[in-house]
């Protein structure tokens, strides 16, 4: 999947990168040098959790990111709308937040930084 990286780091730069599984280490290695701070989190944005922003010491954002995944792999949202659907034709009995873990494994992986 492709990650746009936007305004990041003190130089403010842009750039695009492509990366085999979201996780919290690979996105790090990708801005590491534009951005000094040891302590950096990646903060997703409702609705679809696709976009966020890049924040250091806790409360400081110093960029932003936007995920483009292909065509064939559903959003977050998307996931989850189909779950409601199958639940509501007594397709499916899992909990919303196993319907989400599934997800998170198939597509990404879960971590508190995202």
């Amino acid at each position: 999947m492709k990650v746009h990286f936007s305004n990041v780091g003190r130089d403010k730069k842009s750039f695009t990168a492509e990366i085999d599984e979201l996780c919290h280490d690979k996105m790090l290695k990708l801005i590491r040098k534009y951005v000094l701070s040891r302590d950096v989190e990646f903060h997703t944005k409702p609705p679809d959790h696709n976009t966020g922003t890049i924040v250091v010491g806790g409360f400081r954002e110093v960029g932003t990111f936007r995920l483009e995944l292909p065509d064939d792999e559903p959003t977050l949202v998307s996931w989850m709308e189909g779950w409601e659907a199958a639940c509501e034709a007594g397709q499916s009995s899992i909990s919303r937040q196993e319907a989400e873990n599934r997800w998170w494994q198939q597509y990404g992986r879960k971590s508190d930084d995202y």
